[in-house]
């Protein structure tokens, strides 16, 4: 298949022109990775508030007022914090009425969840030309977020650290559909003839993605490698959380899925040892599936 490429300076910064007629796996590929190597390269980026927000909660001295000050400055994004604080994943039985009401309620923990979610909700999650997929991939980190928070809890992994990462882990997904959006003159991919592909660069491009976001190397290095359970031959307990989530998820019918067709799938040897790698008994596994299995609906405001 013939790919004919002219490369404008600007690349990257939205002046480009790429002429083709059918991409490959291969050349897909190499397209994309091209791109995410080029030192010009503009990721999709979060609203500044909530990296804002994440580096403020995680000091001793963190003032509530003060996050709830830095919320405010994005309307959008304080809206869609006071959303998802009133849906029923959050809500007690009286909703919050203010963003000021719903940080009290919600909690240091659960506002750097919320406001995550929000910000990608609001700002990455979003493509037009692949509004189908992102809507899908969307669906999933939410529920691998609440999943891995659920799993966690029966490990040594914090849950917060956990819910972040199974909210972040595909962000390489986000970033090649972005990235195929904004190619000029083209006309959009099939997602599920290029699934295999997207599949192979989906944690490259999360990896390059979560240090250009300046996020905790730990958590860039398993955004990754979520794919697998070990890194250099060693069991990595939040790698191996988030397996055990993403098999439940996808058993439950929350995978990634674009028209019948899987963009990724755990396979049966990394979740074995993902399971037993944080020692993970039948009889846990079956009470966090039927658990999930009442949680996710609502997390995800369909049930």
């Amino acid at each position: 298949m013939s790919l004919v490429s002219r490369t404008h300076p600007g690349y990257g910064r939205g002046d480009h022109t790429i002429d083709v007629e059918l991409l490959d796996d291969s050349e897909l590929i190499a397209e994309l990775r091209g791109l995410f190597a080029r030192d010009d390269y503009r990721p999709p980026m979060p609203p500044t508030v909530a990296l804002e927000v994440h580096a403020l909660s995680k000091r001793a001295d963190a003032d509530i007022d003060a996050i709830v000050g830095l919320v405010e400055r994005d309307a959008m994004l304080a809206a869609e914090v006071l959303r998802i604080a009133q849906s029923p994943a959050y809500a007690a039985r009286m909703p919050p009425r203010t963003l000021g009401e719903a940080v009290m309620r919600l909690g240091l923990g659960n506002l750097m969840q919320v406001v995550w979610q929000a910000a990608l909700n609001a700002k990455v999650f979003k493509a037009k030309a692949y509004e189908a997929p992102m809507g899908s991939l969307r669906r999933h980190s939410v529920a691998m977020a609440h999943a891995s928070r659920a799993v966690a809890a029966h490990t040594s992994v914090a849950e917060d650290q956990a819910f972040l990462f199974g909210l972040l882990h595909d962000i390489g997904f986000a970033a090649c559909f972005i990235a195929l959006a904004e190619r000029r003159q083209r006309e959009p991919i099939d997602v599920r003839q290029e699934a295999a592909a997207l599949d192979a660069l989906h944690a490259e491009a999360g990896e390059t993605l979560a240090q250009l976001w300046n996020l905790p190397k730990e958590l860039e290095l398993c955004v990754g490698h979520h794919t697998v359970a070990e890194i250099q031959g060693y069991a990595h307990p939040l790698l191996a959380t988030g397996l055990v989530a993403q098999h439940l998820v996808e058993e439950l019918g929350f995978g990634l899925i674009v028209d019948d067709v899987a963009l990724e799938h755990t396979s049966g040897a990394a979740y074995a040892r993902a399971k037993d790698s944080l020692a993970l008994a039948d009889g846990v596994i079956a009470g966090l599936r039927s658990d999930l299995e009442m949680r996710l609906p609502k997390a995800l405001g369909e049930g």
